[in-house]
């Protein structure tokens, strides 16, 4: 729903689940919460409620730092980005994604493409065409995104094209 834009869904389907995980006792409850933040604060950021995004992004936040594991930031920092990004702060936007890439393990097939994505997105909007086209070339160099991440694996293709164009 995210990526076909029925962001109403999104948020409905995020406020369910979020309800749905504080009602029942399974480990993994609060990942599920955490998650749903994730979408519910992009979907926000989709919509131009810009305050509504940062504010679900600190609840996501508070809700990591309660967890064990601090690699879940990687959730904090990707929204943060985006945040940053559609506020034009570029630099902060390229800090926090980043910091979500490394928050995932040292193995390039474990990064995630929609991240890698977002960040060449940001060298795009900034003008740094050079950054942008060897963020997208990882994602199309890399044949496991052909399937966990297919959109944005024939998007990559896509914006390399534009950019060699560019370049002439």
């Amino acid at each position: 729903d995210l990526r076909t834009g029925n962001l109403q869904d999104v948020l409905k389907d995020s406020d369910n689940a979020i309800q749905f995980a504080l009602k029942t006792d399974s480990p993994s409850s609060p990942n599920r919460v955490r998650r749903a933040l994730h979408f519910k604060g992009l979907a926000y950021l989709k919509m131009s409620a810009i305050e509504e995004s940062i504010q679900t992004a600190e609840k996501l936040k508070a809700s990591i730092l309660e967890s064990p594991n601090p690699r879940l930031m990687h959730h904090y920092h990707h929204l943060k980005g985006m945040i940053d990004l559609e506020q034009q702060s570029f630099e902060q936007a390229v800090e926090n994604f980043e910091k979500a890439l490394s928050f995932q393990t040292g193995d390039p097939n474990d990064k995630r493409a929609d991240y890698i994505q977002s960040l060449a997105r940001v060298y795009v909007a900034s003008g740094n065409i050079e950054k942008a086209q060897e963020e997208y070339e990882k994602i199309t160099s890399t044949l496991v995104y052909r399937y966990s991440y297919g959109d944005c694996y024939a998007r990559s293709f896509y914006e390399l094209g534009k950019i060699y164009e560019e370049k002439g």
